[in-house]
């Protein structure tokens, strides 16, 4: 493999990660902001699901904004586990 190709999968590895924080929500229950902005969507509902398990969560708040000419990636979700 070249150096080339090591690199992108790298780089492409740690865009594409998700970061959690544990919170407690308005109704007491257990909850995640999640923010996958090097990435996609995709990423925020994969750690949600990894987060909260089988028993599924409710999505509270999103934003799923592309990065602009001046503006960064927002792209975000905060979940309540059910």
């Amino acid at each position: 493999m070249n150096k080339f190709l090591s690199s992108l999968i790298v780089i492409t590895s740690l865009t594409a990660c998700s970061t959690s924080i544990p919170i407690t929500t308005a109704n007491g229950k257990l909850g995640h902001a999640i923010n996958c902005s090097g990435g996609n969507m995709i990423h925020c509902y994969e750690k949600a699901s990894e987060k909260c398990g089988a028993k599924g969560y409710t999505i509270l708040d999103q934003n799923d904004r592309s990065a602009g000419l001046f503006t960064g990636a927002d792209k975000r979700m905060i979940v309540e586990c059910k």
